[in-house]
């Protein structure tokens, strides 16, 4: 089956399909970030096979390293941790992620994931949606999965990656082969973001579904004690990782340990795929040794890129930005209107609402870099606009430290097709903002949306966009100059 992650509404988005959708967001190619997610699955996927062995406990919850301490132990990025692991298991287990993962022993989990499986004793109830509605789905039709997670960031974390609300969204297209061009999009939706199209909705239901925790492997450890009790055995996919094959085989442990029933088959166990851990050849040791020679270098060269990348990479992306439109930089899209006999923009031509059009849903988001000790967050989760209809929107910074600093803000705008008609009459962006020790400032974004969307055929289909932020520490040369921020 395969998976997807589509966080804040398209601004970041991949599947695990192939290559291309891997790269679904074209930008993610030159994403740090993006290649350090793959780096760590590659890694994760061969390491995190040293915790276990064919000899050991399939349940093993005293060995006492959670996997939150081995993440941190090991070195494993964020990016990995809330952009993989986290949307992996929440959806293998059907609940949301602040319900699984971190606290949960290391060695069980790594078991879990050699079978692609879940393990319960308590449950959660999810409401459960059976509808049509494919913005529920990726924004990109190419990261489109089996499992579509979908993820929402707090708009009050400072780093803008605290993940608030989570759905989980089937499409039954891809796991049962249901021809879409005969019976349209049929898709499941767990904890809906927002509400589906109520056209689309075709039923509506409770579902209790195991949570797989910590104290949950310990209830399994302590089974056989009441197993064959008063002539009472338990049986069922909970007593294991949650699998259906997971259910049957608990049936058939109770039937022959309890009822003496003879298997006319040879009995595997369903621990691993193959009943036994997975075995690793010639080509997954040479995939370690360079893993482990890339992870060597990789502090050295993210030291060495960093130091280049901040003398460069502000104003190289706005010139991009007002060259092209990519991130939203206020500029007027090729072919359209609104010249004046001067041969300059008319803004007042543009800044008619287009009263008839259907309003615009516009989000924010806001980060700050690891280094920055600020605060930076949206002041409004979203606003509706009309093309052409002014909008005022505000940031709030603030200045954690007992140091006055200096810090540059970047931006994007999603999807990317929207960039150019994104037009923004005032900003903060690409200037130099001065914060004193435990200063909080307001920063206002007066934008506006241009009718010529509306004559876009890209534009087709797309409702939400999403504006980021990013503040940067300002860095100065020896002369005492900003030497990563833009001339005016």
């Amino acid at each position: 089956m395969t998976f997807s992650v589509c966080r804040d509404r398209g601004a970041f988005e991949w599947s695990g399909t192939n290559a291309d959708t891997l790269f679904c967001q074209r930008r993610n190619i030159f994403s740090p970030r993006m290649w350090r997610i793959i780096f760590d699955i590659l890694r994760f996927n061969q390491f995190a096979l040293d915790l276990i062995g064919d000899d050991a406990s399939p349940h093993d919850a005293t060995s006492g390293e959670s996997i939150g301490q081995y993440l941190e132990r090991e070195g494993y990025s964020d990016a990995f941790r809330d952009d993989y692991l986290i949307p992996m298991t929440a959806a293998v287990w059907s609940t949301s992620p602040d319900k699984c993962l971190l606290e949960f022993p290391a060695i069980t989990l790594v078991r879990f994931l050699c079978v692609e499986a879940s393990c319960p004793v308590s449950t959660e109830k999810n409401e459960t949606v059976l509808h049509a509605d494919t913005s529920l789905l990726p924004t990109s039709r190419k990261a489109w999965a089996s499992w579509n997670y979908l993820s929402l960031s707090s708009p009050n974390s400072q780093a803008g990656n605290v993940i608030d609300s989570v759905s989980l969204t089937y499409n039954m297209n891809i796991l049962q082969h249901i021809p879409a061009d005969v019976f349209g999009d049929v898709l499941v939706t767990l904890n809906p973001l927002s509400e589906p199209d109520p056209d689309t909705v075709q039923g509506r239901y409770k579902y209790n579904h195991p949570l797989f925790t910590a104290a949950s492997v310990r209830a399994q450890q302590l089974l056989p004690r009441i197993q064959n009790k008063r002539g009472i055995s338990y049986a069922g996919a909970w007593t294991k990782y949650g699998f259906h094959e997971d259910g049957f085989s608990s049936g058939l442990v109770v039937a022959v340990r309890h009822l003496g029933a003879r298997l006319p088959f040879e009995f595997v166990d369903s621990t691993f795929s193959r009943g036994h851990a997975p075995e690793r050849g010639v080509a997954d040791r040479l995939l370690r040794i360079v893993l482990w020679i890339i992870q060597v270098n990789y502090a050295v060269s993210v030291i060495l890129g960093t130091v280049a990348l901040s003398y460069g990479s502000v104003p190289m992306y706005k010139m991009i930005c007002q060259t092209t439109g990519w991130g939203g930089q206020p500029v007027r899209a090729p072919g359209h209107g609104g010249i004046d006999g001067d041969g300059n923009v008319d803004l007042a031509s543009r800044l008619q609402p287009v009263t008839d059009a259907k309003r615009m849903r516009v989000t924010f988001n806001a980060s700050v870099s690891d280094v920055l000790p600020w605060k930076f967050v949206p002041q409004q989760r979203e606003v509706r606009v009309l093309p052409g209809e002014t909008a005022l929107a505000f940031y709030t910074a603030t200045n954690k430290s007992d140091k006055d600093i200096i810090g540059v803000a970047t931006y994007s705008v999603t999807p990317a097709q929207v960039a150019p008609y994104f037009s923004k009459i005032q900003c903060f962006c690409f200037e130099e903002q001065r914060l004193s020790a435990g200063e909080t400032v307001d920063m206002p974004v007066f934008f506006y949306l241009d009718p010529d969307m509306l004559n876009d055929l890209n534009m087709k289909g797309v409702e939400t966009v999403t504006l980021s932020y990013t503040f940067f520490k300002a860095k100065y040369d020896d002369n005492g100059k900003v030497t990563n921020i833009p001339q005016q």
